[in-house]
């Protein structure tokens, strides 16, 4: 939590030192922020370098990422980070022993590395053990572990070195989850791939797949979030939508029944932004509120309490 302690927490904490971050990021055991500067500081868990300070030390606040890169994007996976620079590089740190860092390698790297052959990056997300990248000609590339297909490229195999996603040429952004992959298209579709245990992908009743498969019934979506085993995706007039495991509540539809197919949100009509966790997702609405359901052993929901919730619950504050 970046608070300088550590415990658990249900209320929002401040995290130390007041840095004013542009861009936010969080992985299993860690978290991330970019500052308008374009400076990067990580804090949590180091056991594998994923805080990018040259050390395996954790911190519980914010350390500076080792180097100069000028960050104007970044993405937290499980126990790895990557950022990406304004000429479109790409840079990975942490675990790597699917060769999630794309570095052509698969030893862990405790300062910032160049992912392999990228040099037009528009946007980059980190999963479990892979991360994706969608390229200015709108081609998706995605690098690490791919026993599930997580990386579209048609195979199993996992790959150290960016491979292209098949089918895709019109990608606006990516997503990655633990095991699965997710693309708005242009055109306001979704298409997911890799593994779909519990409905992940969207696609009804296909079964996990290592190509792009489309969600059913995904229309004017603008923005994907995706957690470990579920999907959400914020359409162009503020409705969220999920889809895949629900044992939680981080579908947000009042069940714990896991769904195949996009499920609405109940409450959120207004939504901006949203990001998903493990097993919980959280909306910022257009007023500056912020509301998430789902998992909240841990207080991750932020109300002062760790009941779960399968509706939508104001964190204390917002």
């Amino acid at each position: 939590l970046g608070n300088g302690r550590v415990g658990y927490f249900p209320e929002p904490e401040l995290v130390v030192g007041s840095i004013d971050f542009l861009h936010l990021g969080t992985g299993d055991e860690h978290s991330c922020g970019a500052r308008a500067s374009g400076e990067t500081y990580c804090w949590g868990s180091n056991v594998n370098g994923q805080l990018g300070d040259g050390t395996a030390s954790e911190s519980n606040e914010p350390s500076l990422v080792a180097g100069s890169i000028q960050a104007v994007g970044l993405a937290i996976g499980q126990n790895h980070s990557c950022v990406m620079d304004a000429s479109g590089a790409a840079y990975c740190f942490g675990d790597n022993d699917q060769g999630q860092l794309g570095d052509g390698f698969t030893s862990d790297r405790t300062t910032p590395g160049a992912v392999v052959g990228l040099d037009d990056v528009q946007q980059i997300s980190a999963g479990g053990r892979h991360s994706c990248s969608v390229l200015s000609d709108h081609t998706v590339r995605c690098w690490g572990d791919n026993q599930e297909g997580q990386l579209g490229d048609g195979t199993n195999v996992s790959s150290s070195t960016p491979v292209q996603v098949a089918q895709i040429t019109n990608a606006a952004a990516v997503v990655a989850g633990d095991a699965h992959s997710c693309a708005v298209l242009t055109d306001q579709t979704v298409m997911c791939w890799g593994k779909n245990d519990a409905g992940q992908l969207g696609c009804g009743a296909c079964g996990s797949s290592v190509t792009p498969q489309p969600v059913v019934d995904a229309s004017s979506i603008v923005e994907l979030a995706a957690g470990w085993h579920h999907t959400c995706g914020r359409t162009a007039g503020g409705a969220v939508t999920c889809w895949g495991y629900n044992s939680h509540g981080e579908l947000g539809d009042g069940t714990t029944a896991s769904s195949p197919v996009p499920t609405f949100v109940q409450g959120v009509s207004s939504a901006v932004a949203i990001s998903a966790g493990k097993a919980h997702s959280c909306a910022v609405l257009s007023g500056g509120g912020l509301l998430c359901w789902g998992d909240n052993t841990y207080g991750q929901l932020g109300d002062g309490t760790t009941t779960s919730s399968a509706l939508p619950v104001t964190p204390l504050g917002f």
